[in-house]
């Protein structure tokens, strides 16, 4: 991958190879043709004749339609189409995508949504994180013109937005990386494994623009609901004490349905929606005022409310970040001895 010529020089390599073995069945032979493929998904040669060569060579054997080597030359061959013009892998394979190539299989990862739950996505090695945004988007029934989504990155407590020109496995082999070098330098330091951190695909809203939001869609409501949620218990809404009695009045109506008597603490409705920091405090009687004028109103409405409320705060579309203060450094005439001239540039 990091030098041409021995890519072109291993594709040349495993094409002799791979022609006219007398044995087309044979264990060496296929383990040839599982290498081929797991190259061809990965990186393609970067001489314009070894391509033509190489797409000359598969489309020949895959005419053998009964061999298990037809069956990885038509397998190769469409892995070199998938590959051809996408953007450069910066990792080389991780195990589990080597091991679903050389199977002809496709790769897969679960992705995780707000409410916890997750999906086992498959895709192919090269696609991007736009293609596969695709697939997770029909699977969970959502719009196909609905937009602002994105598939996050998770490490440990940081997160980071995949370009949409990223491919999904490239991300799973750094992460194959750098688990194995901390497993490394944990055993070197303590002579045992500890918990190891935690890689995640997430899938949530990325641009809150309003003509990217369509609350009458019922599956993007409930995305959107439940993203909300985890903002307002992270503190992530700067809501007042008559927002979060308004809000505990909505979340109450969505679960429990119509007021009533019976109920005599909102504490445990309040923690699935608000900073623990409110909850103990929550005023009772306020809550059920609220909760009252709300009688007839349908669980959907609730959420729609709920939601509503939170998109009448001016900044709810923008993501705020905890922002630490530098240490200050020591004047600069501490740190440089003053030679009694003026340099340009200060």
């Amino acid at each position: 991958m990091k030098k041409e010529s021995l890519l072109n020089e291993l594709y040349l390599q495993l094409i002799k190879q791979t022609t006219d073995h007398p044995d087309a069945n044979s264990r060496v032979n296929l383990k040839n043709w599982a290498l081929l493929s797991v190259v061809c998904s990965v990186i393609l040669p970067s001489t314009k004749s070894i391509r033509k060569y190489l797409i000359a060579h598969l489309k020949r054997c895959s005419s053998d339609i009964l061999s298990e080597e037809g069956k990885y030359a038509r397998f190769a061959e469409n892995c070199f189409f998938r590959t051809q013009g996408t953007r450069r892998r910066q990792w080389t394979p991780s195990g589990q995508e080597i091991l679903c190539t050389t199977n002809r299989r496709p790769c897969y990862s679960k992705f995780y949504f707000m409410d916890g739950q997750y999906y086992s996505i498959e895709f192919q090695p090269s696609s991007t994180t736009h293609e596969v945004l695709e697939i997770i988007k029909k699977k969970i029934g959502l719009h196909d013109k609905s937009k602002g989504y994105s598939i996050y990155e998770v490490i440990g407590s940081s997160e980071r937005s995949l370009l949409l020109d990223e491919k999904i496995c490239d991300v799973m082999a750094k992460w194959e990386r750098y688990q194995t070098t901390s497993q490394l330098g944990t055993q070197v330091n303590t002579g045992a494994i500890s918990q190891q951190q935690q890689y995640m695909f997430l899938f949530k809203k990325h641009l809150f623009f309003d003509n990217y939001i369509n609350l009458d869609d019922t599956v993007e409501k409930e995305l959107l609901y439940h993203q909300t949620m985890h903002n307002l218990r992270s503190e992530r809404y700067p809501i007042t004490e008559m927002e979060a009695i308004m809000l505990t009045a909505l979340q109450s109506q969505l679960e429990l349905g119509d007021f009533s008597q019976i109920l005599t603490d909102y504490r445990l409705i309040a923690s699935h929606c608000l900073p623990p920091r409110f909850v103990p405090n929550i005023p009772h009687e306020a809550v059920a005022m609220h909760h009252q004028s709300l009688r007839g109103m349908l669980p959907t409405e609730a959420k729609k409310a709920f939601l509503n409320l939170i998109q009448s705060w001016p900044l709810h579309r923008a993501t705020i970040f905890d922002v630490m203060q530098p240490e200050e450094h020591p004047p600069k005439s501490s740190l440089i001895p003053d030679q009694g001239t003026e340099t340009a540039g200060g």
